[in-house]
């Protein structure tokens, strides 16, 4: 076994559907990765402003909730649908 190369167990895992998933983990991690750093920059920006510190961790939650659901919207792969003969 070569390193980088993929272990299967039970089953096989094309190429082309490996270099799709690594592709689109790596889009995901990049989006989640920039959403963290703008939802840090945000908590600072309100902790300098004065908000209480319960708001700024209610609303960081959120974010980052938000940040998760939009990522996986924006890089998951669309199913294709069969033609019928």
């Amino acid at each position: 076994m070569r390193a980088g190369e993929p272990v299967c167990i039970g089953y096989v895992v094309s190429p082309d559907v490996l270099e799709a998933l690594e592709r689109a983990m790596s889009s995901f991690g990049i989006y989640l990765i920039g959403f963290l750093v703008l939802v840090s920059g945000l908590a600072y920006a309100a902790f300098l402003l004065g908000a209480p510190p319960v708001w700024i961790g209610t609303g960081a939650i959120v974010l980052i909730g938000f940040g998760i659901i939009t990522g996986v919207a924006k890089t998951r792969r669309r199913d294709e649908t069969a033609t019928s003969e």
